[in-house]
């Protein structure tokens, strides 16, 4: 998912493999899609398109790849659902 990551950040939309973490980085079709691998070119083919008409990455975007993303904001996030399963 870094490649994914540092793509956004640069404000590049990204199509990703509908696998692991992608869901939850891609979750706005306003800045990538997602494509199952199990179903071909068909659908890699539809998300470019999509891509193309529907992806406006823009400074806010970026803004929260880069600052909400980061390894310390990951680290905060896991801190709190520990958090939840200790209480």
């Amino acid at each position: 998912p870094n490649t994914v990551l540092e793509a956004l950040a640069c404000g590049t939309p990204v199509i990703a493999n509908d696998i692991g973490g992608m869901p939850d980085l891609l979750c706005d079709d306003a800045i990538g899609f997602l494509v199952d691998p199990k179903k071909g070119n068909k659908k890699i083919v539809e998300a470019i398109r999509n891509c193309i008409s529907k992806c406006s990455i823009n400074k806010t975007k970026t803004e929260h790849v880069q600052f909400s993303l980061t390894n310390l904001q990951q680290a905060k996030d896991y801190l709190n659902i520990y958090h939840k399963f200790i209480k």
